[in-house]
């Protein structure tokens, strides 16, 4: 398996390097959706409005089985953004899917960030935004202000209201991995640590109550008031309210702490680690 996404309830879905897209469910029970060309990307996002699940470059529906040319390239990030649009960085910019199931994959630029890049042209409703920088990281929607954030080898931009600002801490670049948000709160995964963001206001590190940041965080994500942090030392989770936090690595079941990417289902939490896919309950986070 190189990804995997949450579904409705308790269905993760999963992609492997043969480009086998497969359905698991509560009971343990594989089921194979689709088979396509094999692959070296590592994505894959479910939208439960249309049904649709994004990866090796086409979208395939659940349950009308029907697929379409999706135009992604070597994608860095996804992320739904409801109830029908897929936000998407990949290595020629940034830009928005319409997901729903009456359209065919219609495309709005946000930033293009390779002005060179021509193919599929006719296919995309390009914007005037165009930024000629090195391909993006990462690019993040905050639902609660409407902005975009957006991450590569050489800055952080912040699109907002159809204006582009640039990030600094400390006088210097920021270089985001991985961006989620709470509300108005913004956390940037860079290699110092997570920044914290009020609205594009600079706060503070993010800095655990009873135990310290693990290192070489990869990802980050929010669900329900806990922040969820993939790193090379295990699965972290800071309550936002108390800062209190809990770690799972291989001493409370994990195949290797090298964690490269997480889904969060209702009663479990699906870890993908170098050595394999490993369910486990939030309670055990709580022992």
């Amino acid at each position: 398996t190189v990804a995997i996404t949450a579904g409705r309830g308790d269905t993760l879905f999963g992609l492997t390097q043969k480009g086998i897209l497969y359905r698991l469910d509560l009971d343990g029970r594989v089921t194979v959706l689709k088979k396509h060309k094999k692959t070296v990307d590592r994505y894959l996002e479910y939208i439960p409005e249309s049904e649709r699940l994004y990866f090796n470059g086409i979208y395939f529906n659940r349950y009308t089985s029907a697929t379409g040319p999706a135009w992604i390239g070597s994608a860095k990030s996804l992320q739904p953004i409801p109830p029908n649009r897929l936000l998407v960085a990949d290595y020629v910019g940034i830009f928005l899917f319409e997901t729903s199931q009456q359209s065919h994959a219609t495309v709005d630029w946000v930033l293009r960030m390779n002005p060179m890049y021509q193919e599929h042209k006719n296919s995309y409703k390009e914007r005037q935004f165009l930024i000629p920088l090195n391909r993006p990281n990462v690019a993040h929607y905050q639902a609660f202000a409407e902005r975009i954030w957006i991450g590569n080898n050489e800055q952080l931009i912040v699109l907002e209201q159809g204006d582009t600002m640039t990030l600094r801490h400390a006088g210097q670049p920021i270089i985001a991995f991985s961006i989620a948000s709470a509300a108005d709160t913004t956390y940037v995964v860079t290699s110092e640590g997570v920044l914290t963001f009020i609205g594009t206001e600079f706060q503070e590190y993010l800095k655990p109550a009873n135990a310290p940041l693990l290192d070489k965080v990869r990802y980050i994500t929010h669900q329900a008031g806990w922040l969820y942090l993939a790193t090379g030392e295990g699965l972290q989770r800071v309550h936002l309210a108390t800062k209190k936090t809990q770690v799972l690595d291989k001493s409370r079941g994990l195949y290797s702490n090298k964690i490269l990417e997480v889904a969060l289902l209702d009663q479990f939490i699906y870890e993908l680690t170098s050595k394999g896919l490993k369910r486990l309950p939030y309670t055990l986070m709580d022992e």
